[in-house]
């Protein structure tokens, strides 16, 4: 059976597609998981982003493949909380460069650097 890439499925998902997906993991098994993190789909890897501090925030989603359940995400190695794989988690980000962070419960760990820059300040 074909594993589609995370970004891919979550696309696949949310457009109505009908696919197949590799069964999920069973948990009774103690095999260390391998393979990828999650793939951060927002925000973009080495990109700058300019906000506007009243807007509502930067948004982070990742996808993953079927058997993950939930993302933990981290802001500079600060915990932010944790979604369901797609979700997304909108979060105030203060001017600067960031290290993001995805950890899947798996184990899996993925991240981008980000700069942010503040625009419409009074």
């Amino acid at each position: 059976m074909v594993q589609y890439p995370p970004e891919l499925l979550h696309f696949w998902n949310r457009q109505g597609v009908r696919h197949t997906v590799v069964p999920p993991h069973n948990p009774e098994c103690a095999r260390i998981a391998m393979g990828e993190g999650p793939k951060i789909i927002s925000p973009g890897d080495r990109m700058t982003y300019y906000l506007d501090p009243r807007a509502g925030g930067l948004p982070f989603q990742a996808g993953s493949s079927v058997d993950v359940r939930e993302h933990r995400w981290y802001l500079d190695d600060a915990y932010l909380g944790t979604r369901k794989p797609g979700d997304k988690l909108f979060v105030d980000v203060n001017e600067g460069d960031h290290t993001i962070a995805c950890l899947d419960d798996r184990g899996r760990m993925s991240s981008v650097h980000v700069t942010v820059k503040a625009i419409g300040k009074e």
